[in-house]
Protein backbone atom coordinates (compact mmCIF):
# COMPACT_ATOMS: atom_id res chain seq x y z
CA UNK A 1 0.00 0.00 0.00
CA UNK A 2 1.25 3.47 -0.85
CA UNK A 3 1.09 6.34 1.67
CA UNK A 4 -1.44 8.18 -0.50
CA UNK A 5 -3.70 5.10 -0.44
CA UNK A 6 -3.36 4.86 3.34
CA UNK A 7 -4.36 8.52 3.69
CA UNK A 8 -7.35 8.00 1.41
CA UNK A 9 -8.51 4.95 3.42
CA UNK A 10 -8.26 6.92 6.67
CA UNK A 11 -10.05 9.91 5.14
CA UNK A 12 -12.88 7.65 3.93
CA UNK A 13 -13.26 6.11 7.39
CA UNK A 14 -13.30 9.58 8.98
CA UNK A 15 -15.96 10.84 6.55
CA UNK A 16 -18.14 7.80 7.34
CA UNK A 17 -17.91 8.78 11.03
CA UNK A 18 -18.88 12.37 10.24
CA UNK A 19 -15.40 13.85 10.73
CA UNK A 20 -14.90 16.32 7.93
CA UNK A 21 -12.30 18.62 9.48
CA UNK A 22 -8.88 18.83 7.87
CA UNK A 23 -5.97 17.19 9.68
CA UNK A 24 -3.86 19.14 12.15
CA UNK A 25 -0.43 20.53 11.28
CA UNK A 26 1.26 17.13 11.57
CA UNK A 27 -1.52 15.17 9.87
CA UNK A 28 -3.38 14.22 13.04
CA UNK A 29 -7.12 13.94 13.64
CA UNK A 30 -8.98 14.08 16.95
CA UNK A 31 -11.95 11.71 17.25
CA UNK A 32 -13.94 10.03 20.02
CA UNK A 33 -13.91 6.32 20.67
CA UNK A 34 -17.07 4.26 21.07
CA UNK A 35 -16.83 4.76 24.85
CA UNK A 36 -16.47 8.54 24.46
CA UNK A 37 -12.73 8.83 25.02
CA UNK A 38 -11.01 11.52 22.99
CA UNK A 39 -8.16 10.09 20.94
CA UNK A 40 -5.64 11.28 18.42
CA UNK A 41 -5.21 9.48 15.10
CA UNK A 42 -1.93 10.20 13.36
CA UNK A 43 -0.87 8.93 9.97
CA UNK A 44 2.59 10.40 9.40
CA UNK A 45 3.29 11.79 5.95
CA UNK A 46 4.94 9.19 3.68
CA UNK A 47 3.95 6.37 6.04
CA UNK A 48 1.31 3.63 6.05
CA UNK A 49 1.16 3.07 9.82
CA UNK A 50 -1.66 4.64 11.82
CA UNK A 51 -0.81 5.68 15.39
CA UNK A 52 -3.58 6.04 17.96
CA UNK A 53 -3.06 7.95 21.23
CA UNK A 54 -5.37 8.37 24.25
CA UNK A 55 -4.47 10.45 27.31
CA UNK A 56 -4.77 8.46 30.53
CA UNK A 57 -3.72 11.03 33.13
CA UNK A 58 -1.74 14.18 33.71
CA UNK A 59 1.21 13.56 36.00
CA UNK A 60 3.21 15.87 38.19
CA UNK A 61 6.75 14.63 38.51
CA UNK A 62 8.28 13.82 41.03
CA UNK A 63 5.07 13.47 43.10
CA UNK A 64 3.62 10.96 40.61
CA UNK A 65 6.78 8.91 40.11
CA UNK A 66 5.08 5.91 41.71
CA UNK A 67 2.19 6.07 39.25
CA UNK A 68 4.58 6.44 36.33
CA UNK A 69 6.66 3.44 37.40
CA UNK A 70 3.57 1.34 38.08
CA UNK A 71 1.92 2.06 34.74
CA UNK A 72 5.10 1.70 32.70
CA UNK A 73 5.61 -1.70 34.33
CA UNK A 74 2.33 -2.75 32.69
CA UNK A 75 4.20 -2.60 29.35
CA UNK A 76 6.00 -5.75 30.48
CA UNK A 77 2.69 -7.64 30.24
CA UNK A 78 1.45 -7.14 26.64
CA UNK A 79 -1.55 -9.42 27.18
CA UNK A 80 -2.80 -7.10 29.94
CA UNK A 81 -2.56 -4.03 27.67
CA UNK A 82 -3.90 -5.78 24.56
CA UNK A 83 -0.70 -5.02 22.63
CA UNK A 84 -0.80 -1.30 23.37
CA UNK A 85 1.93 0.65 25.12
CA UNK A 86 1.90 3.23 27.87
CA UNK A 87 4.28 6.15 27.66
CA UNK A 88 4.95 9.52 29.24
CA UNK A 89 5.23 12.79 27.32
CA UNK A 90 7.33 15.12 29.51
CA UNK A 91 6.41 18.20 27.45
CA UNK A 92 2.68 17.86 28.09
CA UNK A 93 3.13 15.87 31.36
CA UNK A 94 0.68 13.26 30.07
CA UNK A 95 0.57 9.52 30.53
CA UNK A 96 -0.62 8.16 27.19
CA UNK A 97 -1.87 4.90 25.77
CA UNK A 98 -0.52 4.22 22.28
CA UNK A 99 -1.28 1.71 19.61
CA UNK A 100 -0.15 1.46 16.00
CA UNK A 101 -1.52 -0.46 13.05
CA UNK A 102 -0.60 -0.88 9.39
CA UNK A 103 -3.43 0.78 7.44
CA UNK A 104 -3.38 -2.01 4.85
CA UNK A 105 -4.70 -4.37 7.55
CA UNK A 106 -7.51 -2.02 8.60
CA UNK A 107 -11.01 -1.82 7.27
CA UNK A 108 -13.91 0.15 8.72
CA UNK A 109 -14.99 -2.58 11.13
CA UNK A 110 -11.51 -3.36 12.41
CA UNK A 111 -10.70 0.31 13.05
CA UNK A 112 -14.03 0.73 14.88
CA UNK A 113 -13.23 -2.36 16.96
CA UNK A 114 -9.71 -1.11 17.79
CA UNK A 115 -11.00 2.27 18.91
CA UNK A 116 -13.69 0.65 21.06
CA UNK A 117 -11.16 -1.68 22.69
CA UNK A 118 -8.70 1.16 23.28
CA UNK A 119 -11.45 3.32 24.79
CA UNK A 120 -12.45 0.52 27.15
CA UNK A 121 -8.83 -0.09 28.12
CA UNK A 122 -8.25 3.65 28.63
CA UNK A 123 -11.28 3.80 30.97
CA UNK A 124 -9.89 0.87 32.93
CA UNK A 125 -6.42 2.43 33.16
CA UNK A 126 -7.86 5.77 34.28
CA UNK A 127 -9.72 4.01 37.11
CA UNK A 128 -6.52 2.11 37.99
CA UNK A 129 -4.53 5.36 38.25
CA UNK A 130 -7.25 7.11 40.29
CA UNK A 131 -7.55 4.12 42.65
CA UNK A 132 -3.78 4.17 43.14
CA UNK A 133 -3.89 7.92 43.88
CA UNK A 134 -6.71 7.46 46.43
CA UNK A 135 -4.88 4.60 48.10
CA UNK A 136 -1.62 6.56 48.26
CA UNK A 137 -3.42 9.56 49.76
CA UNK A 138 -4.86 7.40 52.56
CA UNK A 139 -1.56 5.82 53.57
CA UNK A 140 0.50 7.19 56.42
CA UNK A 141 3.78 8.80 55.45
CA UNK A 142 6.73 6.48 55.85
CA UNK A 143 8.94 7.41 58.80
CA UNK A 144 12.64 7.76 58.13
CA UNK A 145 14.81 5.58 60.29
CA UNK A 146 13.75 2.91 62.77
CA UNK A 147 10.38 3.18 64.43
CA UNK A 148 10.54 4.33 68.05
CA UNK A 149 9.74 1.78 70.70
CA UNK A 150 6.26 2.13 72.06
CA UNK A 151 5.85 2.74 75.77
CA UNK A 152 2.77 0.57 76.00
CA UNK A 153 4.87 -2.57 75.86
CA UNK A 154 6.82 -1.65 79.01
CA UNK A 155 5.54 -2.74 82.41
CA UNK A 156 6.31 -1.03 85.69
CA UNK A 157 8.72 -2.91 87.92
CA UNK A 158 8.51 -2.63 91.65
CA UNK A 159 11.47 -3.40 93.85
CA UNK A 160 11.09 -4.42 97.44
CA UNK A 161 13.80 -2.66 99.39
CA UNK A 162 14.52 -4.23 102.78
CA UNK A 163 15.12 -2.16 105.87
CA UNK A 164 18.78 -1.88 106.65
CA UNK A 165 19.70 -1.99 102.96
CA UNK A 166 22.12 0.72 101.74
CA UNK A 167 19.30 1.87 99.44
CA UNK A 168 16.74 2.25 102.17
CA UNK A 169 15.97 5.79 103.33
Amino acid sequence: MRPVDAQERLSKWLRMRGVDTPPGPCGQYTVRTGSGEECLLWLPEHDVTLFIFIVIAELTIPQDNGILALTLALNLEPSRNRSTELGYNPDSRQLMLRSFHPVENLDEDSLNRILLQMGTLADSLKCYVEDYRRQAACEQPIARGPAPATVSKLKARFFNIQAGSPYAD
